[in-house]
């Protein structure tokens, strides 16, 4: 298989993973998780492309118009992924300010390094040299 599409189907794994993860920890109640925390059209976007990139010839990068697309998806996931760093951050801050104890969890981090990875793919599937 293709390094590109490799990158692709690991970092969508990742972010797949990270929908289980906690996105917002408070000790005195359940944690938030990614489907909660509202984060899984990113996921449910990076699968996606992920399913899209195994089809066809897996020797080969990705063609020109498929590769493009696929950035431009991972880009936009990337970005709302992004999103839910500060939103987790942000919530956290929140709780803390009225007295009751939070902390961001683990899961935006996992997000945003899974779309983050699929965009590497994405820019990795331009070139057909590698592999």
């Amino acid at each position: 298989m293709h390094p590109a599409r490799l990158l692709i189907v690991a970092g969508a794994a990742l972010a797949a993973a990270s929908l289980g993860t906690a996105y917002l920890v408070v000790p005195t109640s359940a944690r938030i998780d990614g489907v909660e925390g509202a984060a899984w059209p990113a996921a449910v976007l990076v699968v996606g492309i992920a399913l899209a990139v195994v089809t066809g010839d897996r020797r080969e990068g990705l063609v020109s118009w498929a590769a493009l697309l696929v950035s431009i998806l991972a880009a936009v996931a990337t970005i709302f992924a992004a999103q839910k760093v500060v939103d987790a951050y942000a919530a956290a801050g929140d709780l803390t300010a009225v007295g009751i104890p939070a902390s961001p969890g683990a899961g935006p981090w996992l997000l945003l390094a899974g779309t983050v990875t699929v965009l590497i793919g994405a820019a990795f599937g331009l070139s057909r040299r590698l592999g």
